[in-house]
């Protein structure tokens, strides 16, 4: 009776054990399987963000070789404009009164050239107020890049931590499993000796 219930007894340890491991092993299987899919899917999408980070530091470093030529090009025509202001003002106060009713031809072709280059001053600042803004936006969008692959490492290394934790608990598991059956193998073995130096009493 004894020793059947010893067995009883291993069994249900045995079992046990064997459940939880098979319980552990089967969840650190599922975890291993999804963390797959996931590195998987992270370095699609890792490449895709620096592919889309490239062409946006690309289209930025456009626009700023733009932006730095329209500044140049509005810096000179301002300068021109300056000076042939200077000079109709010049001009105006070297003509007799009589002809600052009905200026001369040249003086005519100057305040046309002023008025065109005043609009083209006017609308070079335009471009480069559009330019400044298109240039905030590209920053925007590579902040946005930058801040969605920092959270994919982030979801990357959560899903290793909780990897190596179900590896750990699996490793204890086998330990435990390793030294029990060892305990019933040594209970066994202790049982098998106490059978054999029990006199035999049957008559």
């Amino acid at each position: 009776q004894v020793e059947a219930c010893q067995a009883a007894n291993e069994s249900v340890i045995r079992e046990t054990t064997r459940r939880l491991y098979g319980e552990y092993y089967a969840q650190l299987t599922q975890q291993e399987s999804q963390h797959r899919t996931h590195v998987a899917d992270f370095l699609a999408r890792q490449m895709e963000y620096e592919a889309r980070l490239q062409r946006a530091d690309a289209a930025r470093e456009d626009t700023e070789r733009t932006l730095a030529e329209s500044q140049r090009r509005s810096r000179e025509l301002e300068r021109l404009l300056s000076g042939l202001q200077d000079v109709r003002e010049i001009s105006l106060r070297a003509i007799h009164p009589i002809y600052v009713t009905k200026p001369s031809g040249p003086l005519i072709e100057r305040s046309r050239r002023c008025e065109q280059l005043e609009g083209e001053v006017a609308c070079l600042h335009e471009k480069i107020r559009h330019l400044n803004g298109i240039i905030i936006s590209q920053d925007r969008k590579i902040k946005g890049v930058l801040e969605k692959v920092e959270r994919l490492q982030w979801e990357l290394q959560q899903k290793d931590a909780m990897i190596s934790n179900l590896q750990q608990k699996v490793a204890t598991l086998e330990a435990e499993n390793a030294a029990l059956k060892r305990r019933l193998e040594e209970q066994s073995r202790a049982a098998k000796t106490s059978e054999r130096s029990t006199p035999n009493l049957s008559i």
